[in-house]
């Protein structure tokens, strides 16, 4: 599998850093094509932070960044030394 660039959780802070600009235009946010790359995603956080709709990505809601980071997937999915 190959990752695309950057990860839900840099995604959830950018998202937040760029709330709080005031001349903040525009954020590329990786969109995985791999369905495993989906699913990784999806584990790390239990959201989907880089949903977008109508051109415009939710800023994640809660404490902190928004999200929770499960601890098991960061093990399950870590790189390995080859």
């Amino acid at each position: 599998m190959t990752p695309s660039r950057g990860g839900p959780i840099a995604t959830a802070a950018a998202l937040h850093l760029e709330a709080s600009l005031p001349n903040f235009f525009i954020q590329q946010i990786p969109l995985p094509l791999a369905e495993e790359d989906r699913r990784m995603r999806g584990e790390l956080t239990g959201i989907s932070v880089e949903r977008v709709t109508d051109g415009f990505a939710a800023l994640p809601t809660g404490v902190g960044l928004g999200i929770t980071v499960n601890e098991d997937a960061l093990e399950k999915y870590k790189e390995r030394p080859a």
